[in-house]
């Protein structure tokens, strides 16, 4: 399932990269920008989640998938100059630690 969800989005970052593959001769000051990232968890938790837990494995690795909208800066002020001529703008990652979380103590009674 991972494998196929990292294959889409080299697809998608592939079939949108006209943008990223040289330069464009209109300076637009926006961007946008997608990125995938596969952290691995290298401590130990007592949080098993999905399929790990069923299996009684850890969790060894969090993908996650990224999408920013932003400004770069262009030296029009002064405070750009002061700040190394920043970017700003927002975004959202989404990460996925297994199918669903799993409570790793029981109720006490």
């Amino acid at each position: 399932m991972a494998r196929c969800a990292a294959i889409a989005v080299v697809g998608c970052v592939l079939i949108t990269a006209s943008g990223a593959a040289a330069q464009t001769s209109s300076a637009s000051p926006y961007f946008t920008r997608l990125g995938f990232s596969p952290a691995y968890v290298i401590a130990t938790n007592p949080f098993s989640v999905g399929d790990a837990a069923a299996a009684g494995r850890d969790v060894s690795a969090v993908p996650s998938l990224t999408v920013e909208v932003g400004r770069q800066t262009d030296g029009s002020r002064e405070w750009h100059h002061l700040y190394g001529f920043p970017a700003y703008g927002f975004g959202v990652s989404f990460a996925s630690t297994g199918s669903a979380l799993v409570d790793p103590l029981p109720p006490s009674k």
